[in-house]
């Protein structure tokens, strides 16, 4: 017999404009990337907009970074520290391919995360065992700031 660990589930969450085209074609809704950096930049969202979308950003946070400068033949004669906690480097796709690449995100969970309960009106339903939700909301508070920090940089 299969551990449970082998199990598991892809879930979707679908905004209800999109439910039927999902039910009836099997059709995915997917938003272009330029979509959630615009959301974040006019709204500011930052729960589900996100500015850096499509883009690699690095924030060097207390990391030593030099300027170095070389001489005609390329040797480094001199290194010079930088000492600005606020440099970020971006780099990304360029704006036509963000309105042209769409993403969708899915969640996976594990058969041994979930728990069976009977409702009141005698159907069975799963739910997330507490270990799951202790777990969730830990990592919803780290991201809370992450999320703080990466955007008062």
């Amino acid at each position: 017999m299969k551990k449970t660990k082998e199990l598991f589930y892809l879930i979707k969450f679908i905004d209800q404009r999109y439910i039927n085209s999902f039910l009836e074609k099997g059709q995915i809704h997917y938003e272009p990337l330029y979509y959630f950096s615009e959301l974040e930049r006019k709204t500011g969202d930052r729960r589900i907009g996100d500015a850096f979308e499509g883009n690699a950003c690095f924030n060097p946070i207390n990391l030593p970074i030099f300027f170095l400068m070389k001489n005609k033949k390329g040797k480094v004669i001199k290194a010079v520290p930088f000492k600005n906690n606020n440099l970020r480097m971006v780099k990304g796709l360029p704006e036509k391919l963000k309105q042209r690449i769409g993403i969708c995100s899915f969640f996976y969970v594990a058969a041994e995360d979930l728990e069976y309960f009977t409702g009141k009106d005698g159907n069975r339903y799963y739910k997330f065992n507490d270990r799951i939700m202790v777990d969730y909301r830990m990592k919803l508070a780290t991201q809370l700031v992450v999320n703080k920090k990466r955007h008062s940089a």
